[in-house]
């Protein structure tokens, strides 16, 4: 009886150090620096950003590959959206990744993608592949308009974190407010490397064909006028900017399989990792410079702590 209560005991203890892990923890402070400076200085000389080198810097990144052709825009057992790790349990990513699943097909979602974990590049055997519960699409996504683009990924059982296995923290309305400082802003994905040439008004010439890549890519941003942005977003498509953060790339283009990846910044007086953002859609291409839009994280707290059955909570 005795060695029952010790088992109990010691899941319950189990769980809790799971659950209780940090999120965002930021690791290597004067590389991180280092490297930051390096980007800054190249950010507009390197296309699609630099390759990172090390599986714990960015370890809530989830690349989200397709099980058979025409699925999430991949081939067969192809790499398609980027997503984080949020919870022992949970992974964010885009709505848009899982629209080419129609009816009844909805249902069994997460039988038809797989994920990868703790690893930058896709041929690594170091990476982990949990199994999946379920895809949780957010209800009031819009396919025309892009809106609420997002979705929640349940895995089977929970993860172990580890150095190469964390969760991001998510923004709250609170700790948002340090995104106005557009300091330390990064984005991050396994986005497809493609060269492209545009004219004056932002039409596209030509493009290279699509080269997916192996490694993991970084790149800063900026935050682009809201007015500015919600301006030409309505009058070139017809949408408008709420519930969205407007950014600006630069050279840096956010490609396909870009999708459902985190913008990041330092919070708490430049200590931990928050996720604003998820990469939504990309438009308003002008002089080679790229508009991005990413849901707005902060936005939707209420939705992710109800579907992840308040298991993640923004902070």
């Amino acid at each position: 009886m005795l060695y029952k209560y010790f088992l109990l005991a010691f899941s319950l203890l189990l769980v809790h150090r799971i659950n209780a892990y940090q999120c965002g923890t930021f690791r290597e402070r004067d590389k991180y620096y280092q490297e930051t400076a390096e980007l800054a200085e190249f950010q507009f000389k390197i296309s699609h950003g630099n390759p990172v080198k090390s599986n714990n810097k960015w370890p809530w990144l989830v690349a989200l590959f397709a099980r058979e052709a025409g699925i999430c825009g991949g081939g067969s057992n192809k790499f398609c959206c980027t997503a984080s790790i949020i919870g022992p349990q949970h992974v964010l990513t885009a709505a848009h990744c899982f629209m080419s699943f129609k009816g009844e097909q909805r249902e069994n979602m997460h039988e038809n993608v797989f994920v990868r974990l703790g690893s930058y590049n896709h041929s690594s055997k170091e990476a982990i592949e949990p199994k999946l519960a379920k895809v949780i699409v957010h209800s009031e996504y819009d396919e025309l308009t892009f809106l609420n683009d997002l979705a929640i990924i349940k895995l089977a059982e929970a993860i172990t974190f580890m150095e190469n296995v964390e969760p991001i923290c998510l923004a709250n309305s609170t700790s948002e407010k340090d995104f106005n400082s557009n300091n330390n802003l990064h984005i991050v994905g396994w986005g497809h490397q493609n060269e492209a040439e545009y004219d004056e008004e932002g039409n596209e010439l030509w493009r290279e064909p699509d080269v997916e890549p192996e490694m993991l890519r970084e790149g800063l941003a900026q935050k682009r006028d809201e007015d500015e942005c919600a301006m030409l977003l309505y009058d070139k498509l017809g949408l408008c900017l709420d519930g969205r953060v407007c950014m600006e790339i630069g050279h840096q283009n956010s490609e396909p399989g870009d999708s459902g990846g985190p913008l990041m910044q330092l919070t708490q007086n430049g200590t931990v990792w928050t996720q604003i953002g998820v990469s939504s859609i990309s438009t308003l291409k002008k002089d080679n410079r790229l508009a991005i839009l990413y849901t707005r994280v902060s936005r939707h707290c209420d939705w992710i702590e109800k579907n992840t059955d308040g298991e993640v909570k923004c902070l």
